[in-house]
């Protein structure tokens, strides 16, 4: 048999209370309990409600004031809210849960966080109404982030990640972790604690500052040996999509390997560089050296093909003039080899080379081949660079050279020179660091032979020849003097043709 109890109402609670609890940024509801012969189907009225409750319920609760809480929502947690109102009165202990709700004359959605707290009157329930929705999908969103960041962490190889939230508490630490970094050596075991107790003495207090900075926005990548091993660490801010930190997070990359390898390739490099200047010496000093022994060869078989031709007769002869023509050759092999060493160890400082004058300078020095061959040079205007005059004006020779050696039997030779200005990708096999540079492409087609693009590896490569030398005389060093003072000014000399259609030697030096 059920007792009335008498219900709060305006007339029992002062203005001055009830304003404040209108103006309440949560809802609150009073819940009154009604007597029962038995508690389990004890059950519940509204006693006192503020506006804010009728806001986020969506009902307007003013009006159901004395209704049965069962009555009151048109939805099962109406259900819910009696029995944890049930438990609260009966333990006296507070608790609390979150409903999903839908305003359907507004279309709003969201979830609720409710707290039921006992009056201490015994006879009320006081329900406090907060809406979550914002925290709810704030949660849900680091959630995901650290389910992505923690996939991401366990599936890249050598990378650690330890991940820290905004009350400096660990929230992530994978296995990748170095076991020297924590207080315990499971990484997985420091989850939940505060990161100055989860980290080694040693390093808490950088490692602390450095979380600490990351919360404000900052971000380090430092070098940090640890034990025997050498990492690489990046610590920065974990942010949401309006640029707000959430978290904080340092990510372990072990490069001990890579440093290994890296100063063992600076020694490989140093010492690579002392033998390449110990050849480069060795290459001058034998070429000089040479010279004077082949100086004496060559005076000789003068003094016998002048003074002594009538003892060596035809035979003799004939043996003193191949020794001579060796020994010419040898000459101006000894000499290109003494200018390709030279490339090596010249180091001039570069200055602005006007390629016009580098130009009319060769075709000056060529000019008695041009005569004889009626050939003609036509070409654009050429650019001022920074470079080594000198070296510049051997490229033109010798690439000129070859175009006036290398001409089809009939055909007027015909050079023609033109110049653009390209981006680094424009170059074919251009290194990575060039690739953003810009260049001047000057580029050199004569009507001539033209060669194999299949040699295209060899034509570059010091002593290679594509002709023997009654065809075509040369030392076969030409081309690598050409590659060599290109590689000296940090551009590049690419080439192109096609079997008796000519060739076009392309010269890309840097702006």
């Amino acid at each position: 048999m059920n007792v009335p109890v008498p219900l709060l109402s305006k007339t029992t609670v002062s203005p001055l209370w009830q304003l404040a609890l209108d103006h309440s940024a949560s809802g609150i509801m009073v819940l009154q309990a009604l007597s029962s012969a038995s508690t389990d189907a004890m059950d519940f009225r509204l006693a006192l409600t503020n506006r804010r409750a009728s806001e986020l319920t969506g009902v307007k609760l003013n009006l159901l004031l004395g209704r049965s809480v069962s009555t009151l929502f048109p939805n099962d947690w109406s259900a819910q809210l009696g029995e944890v109102a049930l438990r609260v009165w009966q333990t006296g202990e507070a608790e609390q849960f979150e409903q999903y709700y839908t305003i359907e004359r507004t279309g709003n959605t969201g979830w609720l966080l409710i707290t039921l707290t006992p009056a201490g009157d015994g006879e009320h329930v006081v329900v406090s109404i907060n809406d979550i929705t914002e925290m709810r999908k704030a949660k849900l969103a680091l959630q995901k982030k650290a389910y992505l960041f923690n996939t991401m962490s366990r599936n890249v190889p050598d990378v650690g990640a330890l991940v820290v939230g905004p009350d400096l508490r660990v929230i992530l630490a994978n296995g990748e972790l170095p076991a020297d970094l924590f207080a315990t050596p499971e990484p997985e075991e420091i989850i939940g604690w505060r990161i100055g107790q989860a980290l080694n003495p040693v390093l808490q207090a950088e490692m602390t500052q450095y979380f600490e900075d990351a919360m404000t926005g900052l971000t380090r990548t430092l070098i940090q040996p640890i034990g025997e091993r050498v990492y690489e660490v990046f610590v920065g801010p974990v942010t949401d999509e309006h640029g707000e930190t959430l978290m904080t997070m340092a990510i372990y990359r072990d490069i001990t390997m890579t440093r290994r390898y890296h100063r063992q390739m600076e020694q490989y490099i140093v010492e690579l560089k002392r033998s390449n200047e110990s050849l480069e010496q060795f290459a001058y000093v034998a070429s000089h050296d040479l010279q004077e022994p082949l100086r004496k060869i060559q005076s000789f078989g003068d003094v016998l093909a002048n003074q002594y031709a009538y003892n060596l007769g035809e035979n003799g002869a004939d043996l003193v003039g191949r020794m001579q023509s060796a020994a010419s050759r040898m000459s101006g092999l000894i000499r290109d080899l003494l200018t390709y060493s030279k490339l090596a160890t010249e180091h001039n400082p570069h200055q602005g080379v006007n390629l016009n004058i580098v130009l009319a300078e060769v075709i000056n020095d060529l000019e008695l081949t041009l005569r004889d061959k009626q050939a003609c040079i036509d070409s654009d205007d050429l650019p001022v660079i920074k470079g080594d005059p000198s070296q510049l004006r051997r490229v033109f020779q010798n690439l000129l050279s070859n175009a006036l050696k290398f001409v089809r039997k009939g055909v007027q030779p015909y050079i023609h020179i033109t110049t653009q200005r390209v981006d680094g990708t424009a170059i074919p096999n251009v290194a990575l660091s060039d690739e953003h540079q810009a260049f001047y492409e000057i580029c050199l087609t004569d009507n001539g032979i033209g060669f194999d693009e299949r040699y295209l590896d060899r034509i570059f490569v010091i002593f290679q020849r594509l002709h023997g030398r009654n065809q075509y005389a040369g030392t076969g060093i030409g081309l690598a003097i050409c590659k060599k003072v290109m590689d000296n000014h940090r551009g590049y000399i690419r080439a192109s043709s096609r079997m008796g259609e000519g060739a076009t030697f392309r010269l890309y030096l840097p702006v």
